[in-house]
């Protein structure tokens, strides 16, 4: 299967969890001497997440507000495919309580890290795609729309995009960046 690679960037899991690499993974020049395949695990961890969070079969777009909304069951599925691509290190211990405990903070920093990475998604569907200064038939247009979400998706989103309640949201999303 090839030689495991721990995963940086994240102090609370950083020395128990390796990354499997696959026979996608690509050689780095560094590595190319003794002959590993690796990626740079930081920003492989990020792409795996977010290719899982726009996935709408994952994270859909529709009548979801926010990561909290997503049901359960989708939250499961990406945990379960977040473990079978690293090895987090849960089988490391012995002790029951302590594997536990670990099982619990490792899943909630993965599901904060998916949450993040949910809303940098959304965040910039709506940079870049959504204008303020058009009607909603102009953003509904086909040329306006993202060629990656789904239509019925990018419908709701132009409407709540367009709502007071989320332009409350925003407002006071934008107030505190300064």
């Amino acid at each position: 299967m090839g030689k495991r690679r721990q995963v940086k960037g994240t102090p609370s899991i950083d020395k128990d969890v390796n990354y499997v690499p696959d026979e996608n993974s690509v050689t780095d020049e560094s590595d190319q001497e003794n002959g590993t395949k690796t990626t740079g695990t930081k920003s492989y961890t990020g792409k795996l997440f977010g290719a899982l969070v726009k996935d709408p079969l994952n994270a859909p777009l529709y009548k979801v507000e926010q990561f909290l909304q997503i049901p359960q069951e989708n939250k499961d599925k990406m945990w379960q495919l977040v473990l079978d691509k690293f090895d987090i290190g849960l089988h490391d211990d012995q002790e029951e309580e302590e594997r536990k405990k670990k099982y619990t903070q490792r899943r909630k920093f993965i599901m904060e890290s998916l949450n993040k990475k949910y809303r940098n998604f959304r965040a910039r569907l709506k940079s870049d795609y959504y204008d303020t200064e058009e009607t909603d038939e102009d953003q509904l247009k086909e040329e306006n729309m993202p060629k990656f979400v789904d239509k019925k998706d990018w419908e709701w989103l132009v409407k709540y995009f367009g709502s007071e309640e989320f332009q409350v949201i925003n407002t006071f999303n934008c107030a505190c960046d300064i």
